[in-house]
């Protein structure tokens, strides 16, 4: 495994914040969460292809049968992709945390990337939430020490079910004969 760590962030943050940082991208090794994406995708692909039927047919014109499958494709990514990336986030936040012995100190870390890019914290993106939002969980995570399993057992659960149905839609797929 890789972890890149650029020059700006380099330069911008101190040394510990630096190493929380690096604790958070550990975190994402330590979670197996390249694994979990490469799941995801294979899901998301058995999905289409088992919907694909019903995208129409070349009597609808080619591009017609292409703009219905990217629409079905980016809801289903933006909406599925999103909420796992945010559940491995929070999980990466909580395993840095472990590694630097600290949740004020991956907090520190987290609204110092907020104040260095220039983004405000209640920004929320796609894949990570805000800021302000994982420095609440965080916070939460170190007064109540559920938070942190039962983000274990959603991820475990997401996992789980992602599996079978890649599985059962490769079986379908098969038996389909496509």
């Amino acid at each position: 495994r890789n972890i890149l760590i650029s020059d700006a962030l380099l330069t911008r943050l101190e040394d510990d914040e630096v190493e929380a940082v690096f604790a958070h991208e550990l975190g994402h090794v330590r979670g197996r969460h390249f694994v979990l994406y490469l799941l995801f995708t294979l899901t998301v692909l058995t999905a289409m292809l088992l919907v694909e039927p019903w995208l129409g047919g070349p009597e609808d014109g080619f591009w017609g049968y292409v703009a219905r499958g990217a629409a079905a494709l980016g809801i289903v990514w933006g909406v599925c992709f999103g909420y796992l990336s945010r559940k491995l986030e929070r999980q990466a936040d909580l395993l840095g945390a472990a590694q630097v012995g600290s949740t004020l100190r991956m907090q520190q870390a987290l609204a110092r990337i907020s104040e260095a890019s220039g983004q405000p914290g209640r920004l929320r993106t796609l894949t990570h939430g805000s800021i302000e939002e994982r420095i609440r969980f965080l916070d939460e995570a170190s007064h109540d020490p559920g938070v942190q399993r039962r983000l274990n057992r959603q991820i475990l659960g997401l996992t789980v079910a992602m599996a079978v149905g890649t599985g059962l839609g490769l079986i379908l797929l098969v038996l389909n004969g496509r």
